[in-house]
């Protein structure tokens, strides 16, 4: 976020870090078809947000908010995962944390990690050209 902003808006935002998809109810689907897609590179991270649910995240450089919006947008009705959870200023749950968006509140764990790579545009399919 800039420095000062007391709001999650787009316009809050100040450098794109990640790509990120949400699966809130078929996160073992959602990630089949991310690796079923040979154009499309490993996740830096999966987080098991509750049962059932996952995000998966890609750590990037060299994105603008407008071109993060479309590509995640695209991956996502491409994909299976959640559309509406595609904004910029969109907030991750934490690994160790609780998720308390259910009746039944749910540790936030994290499935997968490379946290070392991080990405440029370029190597995804929709950014290229």
């Amino acid at each position: 976020m800039a420095p000062g902003q007391r709001s999650r808006t787009r316009e809050s935002v100040a450098s794109v870090r990640h790509v990120c998809l949400d699966a809130d109810e078929a996160g073992q689907r959602l990630l089949a078809a991310v690796a079923a897609l040979p154009d499309i590179p490993p996740p830096s991270y999966v987080l098991r947000t509750s049962p059932g649910r996952v995000r998966v995240l890609w750590r990037v450089q060299g994105l603008d908010i407008p071109r993060l919006g479309a590509l995640q947008k695209r991956l996502a009705n491409q994909l299976g995962a959640d559309v509406a959870a595609t904004s910029a200023a969109q907030l991750t749950r934490l690994p160790g944390f609780l998720n308390h968006k259910r009746r039944e509140p749910s540790a936030v764990s994290l499935l997968l990690g490379a946290l070392s790579r991080t990405y440029a545009a370029r190597e995804f399919p929709q950014m290229k050209g």
